[in-house]
This record gives C-alpha cells, sequence and structure tokens, in this order.
C-alpha cells in the first residue's frame, strides 16, 4: 500500500480544517506569541499579515495563533 497519495495525504485544501501539523510554520507561531507577549507589557511588536494563494493555511494559522 502506498504510504502517500492523496486518500492519505492531511494536507488537503478544506477551509481551515485543522491539520495533524504545521511543520514549517513553527517560526510565525513563534514569532506572533512573542509580539502577544510585548503587547501584553506594553512594548511594541511588528504586525503580521498572512496571505497566499487559497488553501496555503492562512485560516489553519489563524486558528494557531488563536490558540
Amino acid at each position: 500500500m502506498a504510504a502517500w497519495t492523496p486518500v492519505f495525504n492531511p494536507y488537503v485544501p478544506n477551509a481551515g480544517a485543522m491539520p495533524p501539523a504545521l511543520p514549517g510554520r513553527e517560526n510565525l507561531i513563534d514569532t506572533f506569541n512573542i509580539a502577544i507577549q510585548r503587547l501584553k507589557r506594553g512594548r511594541a511588536a511588528k504586525s503580521l499579515l498572512p496571505y497566499g494563494l487559497r488553501g496555503v493555511g492562512k485560516t489553519v494559522l489563524l486558528r494557531a495563533f488563536r490558540g
């Protein structure tokens, strides 16, 4: 049985449903968490604006930020 087929691929565009993992997004999530911690302490922080084509994970990333 082929392990990496469309049937078993967990990364499929599906309107913001959370995949089992967010590989490669750790830096963005860390940057967001640092910004929130800085803002809570009254310090300035850089803005973040997720952008990209449909299905690249913008909504998933926003949900990860919220968590």
